[in-house]
C-alpha cells in the first residue's frame, strides 16, 4: 500500500444530534425519576408506584420493585407492613 492510495480523514462538524418523540420522553421520564430520588422517602417513592400503576406491585417480584425504588427488598417489606398497618 503506497501512502498515495490513502484518503485522508476529514473531520466533520457533527452538529446537534436530532432526538425523537420517544428519546425526548425518555429523558423526561429519566429526569423525573431522578428528581423523585432526590426530593421523595422511599414510602413516598412507593406510594407514587401505587398511584400511577396500581396493579403493578403485585405482578412484579418484590426485588425488583424495591431495585426501582432504591431500597432492599426488606426495607421494601417493612414500608409495605407500616402502610399496611396505617391504612
Amino acid at each position: 500500500m503506497t501512502t498515495a492510495s490513502v484518503t485522508p480523514l476529514t473531520c466533520r462538524p457533527l452538529g446537534k444530534p436530532k432526538t425523537t418523540v420517544f428519546e425526548e420522553s425518555i429523558g423526561q421520564r429519566l429526569i423525573q425519576r431522578e428528581h423523585q430520588w432526590l426530593m421523595f422517602s422511599a414510602t413516598e417513592r412507593y406510594l407514587k408506584v401505587l398511584q400511577e400503576a396500581p396493579g403493578w406491585p403485585e405482578q412484579v417480584p418484590q426485588h425488583r420493585l424495591a431495585s426501582y425504588l432504591g431500597v432492599t427488598d426488606v426495607a421494601l417489606s417493612r414500608i409495605r407492613r407500616r402502610l399496611k398497618n396505617y391504612f
